[in-house]
């Protein structure tokens, strides 16, 4: 009877993968994602500075020198003036190549260093605050709007300015703000975060638990995870956070391993900027023993596998919402109706935070149930062509 049951489990495995199964190389996946997403992305706005940023933490997880070296010599362009600038950008570090510079930078490339420096100091002294001192997005400040997708810029930014100038006071900043909107933009029911405040009235809070959103929360979190000095004041309160938030967003992780566009409501659609980004603050809470590997890899790994079946052969990534800040009314209908689409600028960084977390976990392969990018097929979405 043992023996039928294990038979019938292997052929439910089976049946449950389709015809085919796939191993997908981390380092190889990794560069056609960059390649695709180098094409797709502007690297004088948001979009490609997250990209190069995600490629910076992959250069640092897998070692390649031709990889960094390449990366560095694309970040130094921004300082010679050779990137034409989006004249929209919200924040000053992506005029000196985002934070993938200011963490290479950090990580001991002596070629960044004047660069950021002298980048930072203009950040500290000039990026507008809102009334109660959180770093704000230059041209979003009506009614002292904040939303999560600015700790993306504002916690690593001053963490690693502050680390690089050796100044205490702005790594407690960079401590201070993300504690400080995580707690204002908690949502009490999930253990998740809303995205914005100051829409409509100025104290109303998004009903949301957007996809991205969290994804951008949880990349300002990696990097506290990573990078803060272990003897900083605040440390414990940042790796009990990190715990909370992650182990509650596992809780909604669905069963191919994705999390979706309204993350509460798996009748909204999976979104792979945003298990992506989820998934690096994952590894790392698991990579820094913040969260137990021995619970938490299963998932990890499952989200990857999920991740894979929207990434194309050729490096085109599906299933991402466009840029979405307060939809509406704000309410999670809203930001389900936003739509998602292939090859969308926010969707390669993300993953490259994905795929560089796999390496740092020893991850080198990972097996999905059908060929790479499978989860696309007839539902490939190309954004419309902008007019001129």
């Amino acid at each position: 009877m043992k023996r039928i049951l294990i038979l019938a489990a292997c052929l439910l495995a089976l049946l449950s993968c389709g015809k085919q199964k796939t191993t997908v190389s981390v380092r190889d996946l990794a560069a056609i994602v960059t390649e695709r997403g180098l094409a797709v992305a502007n690297p004088g706005d948001y979009r490609g500075s997250i990209l190069h940023y995600g490629m910076a933490e992959y250069a640092l997880a897998s070692g390649d020198s031709l990889y960094f070296n390449d990366l560095v010599e694309r970040l130094l362009a921004y300082g010679r003036g050779e990137v034409e600038m989006y004249a929209r950008n919200n924040f000053i570090n992506f005029d000196a190549g985002g934070i993938g510079a200011y963490l290479l930078a950090f990580q001991g490339c002596d070629t960044l260093r004047a660069q950021v420096l002298e980048n930072y100091a203009r950040m500290w002294a000039e990026q507008p605050r809102s009334t109660d001192n959180v770093m704000n997005a230059i041209h979003n400040q009506k009614n002292n709007r904040v939303f999560i997708d600015m700790l993306a810029s504002v916690t690593p930014a001053n963490l690693y300015g502050g680390l690089l100038e050796g100044d205490r006071e702005k790594i407690d900043y960079a401590v201070d703000v993300t504690l400080y909107l995580y707690d204002i933009l908690h949502d009490d029911a999930t253990g998740l975060v809303h995205q914005a405040r100051g829409y409509g009235d100025p104290e109303h809070i998004s009903e949301d638990c957007w996809s991205r959103g969290n994804g951008w929360g949880a990349l300002a979190l990696m990097s506290l995870m990573k990078d803060l000095p272990a003897d900083h004041p605040r440390r414990a309160e940042v790796e009990d956070l990190c715990a909370s938030f992650f182990s509650s967003l596992v809780k909604f992780q669905d069963r191919k391993g994705l999390w979706h566009q309204e993350i509460t409501d798996l009748s909204s659609y999976p979104e792979v900027s945003g298990t992506a980004f989820i998934l690096g603050g994952l590894g790392s809470a698991i990579e820094t023993g913040i969260l137990p590997a021995k619970k938490y890899r299963k998932a990890f790994v499952k989200g990857l596998q999920g991740m894979l079946s929207y990434i194309d052969p050729d490096g085109s990534v599906g299933h991402t919402c466009k840029g979405c800040l307060n939809p509406g009314e704000g309410t999670k209908e809203d930001y389900k109706a936003m739509p998602y689409y292939y090859n969308e600028d926010h969707s390669f960084g993300p993953v490259m935070f994905a795929l560089a977390q796999a390496l740092r976990l020893g991850i080198e392969s990972v097996e999905i149930c059908g060929p790479l990018g499978y989860a696309n097929e007839g539902d490939r979405v190309e954004k419309p062509v902008k007019k001129q």
